[in-house]
C-alpha cells in the first residue's frame, strides 16, 4: 500500500463534517499563508516612501501601513478559524478510526496475538489516532500552504528585479529537498524502532500492573523491576539513535541554511551600502529570507513527519480487518436443533497441547433439554465448546444448527440466537447499568432490576445501585457476584441457544442449582449446553455428555451413567460423601 492509498484511506474515515472541516481548514491555510507572503512587500514600500522624503506620499504610507496591520490582523484570525475547525477534525478523526479498528477487533476470532496484551493493543490505536490526525494536518495546513508561500516569496523576489537571489532560493530549495530525502530514510527507520520499543514498553508496563499483587506477595520487587528496566534501556538506546539522527539533518540543514542565506545577506548588504539598491529592497530581501526559510523547514519536516505516520498508519491498517466476506453467508431461521457429525479438530500450536486431536464427535443437541458437558481436564469439551462459539473454524466434519451450516449463518444471525457465558467474568470499567445494557442496550431499568433479583443480586435491587461505578475488571465483586452479573446479562437478551463454560464455579451449591432452575424456567424452549464438573449440575440435567481424550466416551442421565459409567458413578459417589460429611457437621 502507498502513500496516495493510505491518504485516501484516511479522507474515507472522515465523516461529511470530517471531509467539511478539512476542505475549510486547508483553504483557510493557503489563504491564510497567501496573506502572510505579501506582508514584506507592504514594509518594503513603506520603507521606500521614508526614505524618497517625498511629502506628498506621506498618505500613501499611511495606507499602505493600515493595509499591512490588517492583512496581519486578518491573517491571525484565520489562523485562529484554522485551529478552531481543526480541533474538530481531530475528534472526528478519532471516532472514526477508533470506531473502525474496535470493529476490526469485534470481527476478528482472535482479538489479542499470542505476544500482544491490551496494552499492545491500545498503544497501538493511540499511535494511529496520533498518525491520521499528523496526516490530516499535514496535507491540510503545511504541504501546500508551504509550497505556496515559497512560491510567492520567489515570484516577488523575481519580480523585484534580483534575478541572482530568486534563482539561488531555487537552488537551495532544491539541494535542501535532497539532504531531507536522504536523511528522512533513515530517520523514518529509527522511528518504527522507536516506536515498536515504545510499544513493548507500555506493554510490558500493563503487563506489570495486572501482576504487582503477584510480586508484592513474593517479596520479589527488585527481580520485578529489572525486567522493566531493561526494556526501559531498550526504549533509551532507540531514543538516542533516533535523535542523533535528527541532529545530524538539523546541522546539515543549518549550515546549508547559513552559506545560503549567509551569502544573500550579505550581497544585498553590499548592494545597499554602495548604492547599486535602495534601502526598501535590502528590506525585502531580509523579510522574504525568513518567510522562505521557515515554509522550506517547515516543509521539509512536514515530509519526513508524513512519510513516518503514513508508514505507521499503513501497517496499522494492513493488519485491520475492514469488514466481512458475506459470500454465501444465509440467514437463520428454523429449527435450532444442532447436529454435530464427524467433527475433528486438531491444534497447530507449538507451544500448547500439540498432541490433543478433538474427535470424531456426533452428537445431536436439541432445543428444549439441558446437557451437560463433563470429564477431566484436557478431555476435549472445552474444545467443543469453542467450535459450537465459533472461536475455532478450521474444523473438519459437519455441523449444523437445523439445516444451516454451522459456518454459513449470518454473524448478526448468529449471535443472536446464541449465547457463550464463559469462565471469565468481563466486566467494563463503568457503572452497573452499563455492565447490564451491553447485553441489551434497549433493557428498560425495570428489566434489569428484574434481572439483577433473578440472577441472585437481590441486595443490589435498587435503582440508584445501577449507577454504581465498577471497578477494573470487576475486583471491588466477589467471584460469586461477577457470575451472578454474568447470569444477569444472559437474563436479559433472548437466545435460541445458550452455552454456559463453568458459570457456576464460584458458587455455593444452593445458588447453583437456583442459577440453573432460573435459567431453564427463563429459556424453557432453548438448547442449553453447560460445562461443569460438579454434580449439582449433573444432577438438572437431562442429558450428561462425558469426554475422554478427545472422544464422547458416554451420555445419558444420572441415573444410567450411575449404573454405566465409571466416571459419572465416581462423581457422585464423591459428591454424596462430602455432602454427607457437610450434614454430620
Amino acid at each position: 500500500m502507498d502513500k496516495k492509498n493510505s491518504t485516501s484511506k484516511v479522507i474515507k474515515i472522515l465523516t461529511r463534517n470530517g471531509l467539511r472541516n478539512f476542505v475549510i481548514v486547508f483553504f483557510l491555510s493557503v489563504f491564510s499563508s497567501a496573506l502572510l507572503s505579501i506582508t514584506p512587500v507592504y514594509i518594503s514600500s513603506i520603507t521606500g516612501r521614508l526614505t524618497n522624503n517625498n511629502p506628498q506620499g506621506i498618505e500613501s504610507i499611511y495606507v499602505i501601513g493600515a493595509m499591512y496591520v490588517i492583512t496581519l490582523g486578518i491573517q491571525k484570525c484565520l489562523q485562529f478559524l484554522s485551529v478552531y475547525c481543526q480541533s474538530h477534525l481531530r475528534i472526528d478523526a478519532i471516532i472514526n478510526i477508533s470506531r473502525a479498528y474496535l470493529q476490526s477487533l469485534y470481527e476478528k476470532e482472535r482479538t489479542l496475538a499470542p505476544d500482544e496484551n491490551t496494552g499492545d493493543i491500545s498503544h497501538k490505536l493511540n499511535q494511529a489516532t496520533n498518525d491520521i490526525y499528523v496526516i490530516i494536518r499535514l496535507l491540510a495546513t503545511n504541504l501546500f500552504p508551504s509550497v505556496l508561500q515559497i512560491l510567492i516569496s520567489v515570484v516577488f523576489i523575481f519580480s523585484s528585479g534580483d534575478v541572482f537571489t530568486s534563482v539561488l532560493f531555487l537552488l537551495y530549495s532544491f539541494v535542501f529537498i535532497v539532504v531531507n530525502t536522504y536523511f528522512s530514510k533513515r530517520i523514518l527507520k529509527s522511528k518504527r524502532v522507536l516506536l515498536d520499543s515504545g510499544r513493548k514498553t507500555y506493554s510490558l508496563i500493563t503487563d506489570s500492573v495486572k501482576n504487582i499483587s503477584l510480586v508484592r506477595s513474593m517479596n520479589t520487587f527488585d527481580f520485578f523491576f529489572s525486567r522493566f528496566r531493561a526494556t526501559l534501556e531498550n526504549d533509551r538506546n532507540s531514543q538516542r539513535d533516533y535523535w542523533h539522527l535528527n541532529i545530524k539533518s538539523q546541522i546539515a540543514s543549518g549550515l546549508l541554511n547559513l552559506i545560503v542565506f549567509g551569502v544573500v545577506f550579505f550581497k544585498v548588504l553590499n548592494d545597499t551600502v554602495n548604492g547599486l539598491v535602495p534601502l526598501s529592497h535590502f528590506i525585502l530581501i531580509t523579510s522574504y529570507i525568513i518567510l522562505f526559510i521557515t515554509p522550506l523547514e517547515g516543509l521539509a519536516q512536514s515530509l519526513i513527519e508524513l512519510k513516518e505516520a503514513s508508514s505507521n498508519l499503513n501497517e496499522f491498517l494492513k493488519n485491520m480487518n475492514h469488514g466481512k466476506e458475506s459470500k454465501n453467508l444465509v440467514r437463520m431461521d428454523g429449527s435450532i436443533d444442532i447436529f454435530a457429525k464427524n467433527i475433528e479438530y486438531t491444534y497447530n500450536d507449538q507451544n500448547a497441547q500439540q498432541n490433543f486431536k478433538l474427535g470424531p464427535v456426533n452428537l445431536t443437541l436439541k432445543s428444549g433439554l439441558f446437557y451437560s458437558l463433563t470429564g477431566e481436564n484436557g478431555s476435549g469439551k472445552s474444545t467443543f465448546i469453542k467450535i459450537l462459539t465459533r472461536q475455532l473454524k478450521n474444523y473438519s466434519g459437519q455441523l449444523t444448527i437445523g439445516s444451516k451450516d454451522y459456518q454459513s449463518i449470518l454473524d448478526d444471525d448468529f449471535y443472536n440466537i446464541v449465547s457463550y457465558v464463559s469462565q471469565d467474568d468481563f466486566i467494563f470499567m463503568d457503572t452497573l447499568r452499563f455492565n447490564l445494557q451491553i447485553a441489551n442496550p434497549k433493557a428498560t431499568e425495570e428489566q434489569m432490576l428484574q434481572a439483577l433479583e433473578l440472577s441472585g443480586l437481590s441486595n443490589m435491587n435498587d435503582t440508584s445501585l445501577l449507577s454504581r461505578s465498577i471497578a477494573d475488571g470487576g475486583v471491588d465483586f466477589s467471584g460469586g457476584q461477577r457470575q451472578k452479573l454474568s447470569l444477569a446479562r444472559l437474563l436479559l437478551r433472548n437466545p435460541k441457544i445458550i452455552i454456559l463454560d463453568e458459570v457456576s464455579s464460584s458458587m455455593d451449591i444452593k445458588t447453583e442449582e437456583h442459577c440453573f432452575r432460573t435459567i431453564r424456567s427463563k429459556f424453557p424452549d432453548a438448547t442449553i449446553i453447560n460445562i461443569t464438573h460438579r454434580p449439582a449440575s449433573l444432577i438438572l440435567s437431562d442429558e450428561i455428555i462425558v469426554f475422554q481424550d478427545g472422544k464422547v466416551v458416554e451420555s445419558g442421565t444420572v441415573d444410567d451413567l450411575m449404573n454405566a459409567g465409571h466416571y459419572i458413578s465416581d462423581l457422585m459417589r464423591k459428591y454424596a460423601s462430602e455432602k454427607s460429611g457437610r450434614v454430620k457437621v
